[in-house]
């Protein structure tokens, strides 16, 4: 709450007061929620590109 409040001040203060300037404040808690797709698809052992299959051997 108070990062919140923190991040609506600072952008007030510096002029970027558009809706999406604003809406950074709303959506940065949940980005590494979105993120989170991304890091178990990297964590997978098998990986397809361009078409081909490689095996990723981890020790």
């Amino acid at each position: 709450m108070l990062a919140g409040l923190e991040g609506l001040l600072v952008r007030v203060l510096t002029g970027r007061t558009r809706p999406a300037d604003l809406a950074e404040i709303v959506l940065a808690p949940v980005l590494p929620l979105a993120a989170l797709p991304v890091y178990l698809r990297a964590l997978r052992r098998n990986v397809e590109w361009k078409g081909r299959y490689y095996s990723q051997d981890r020790p």
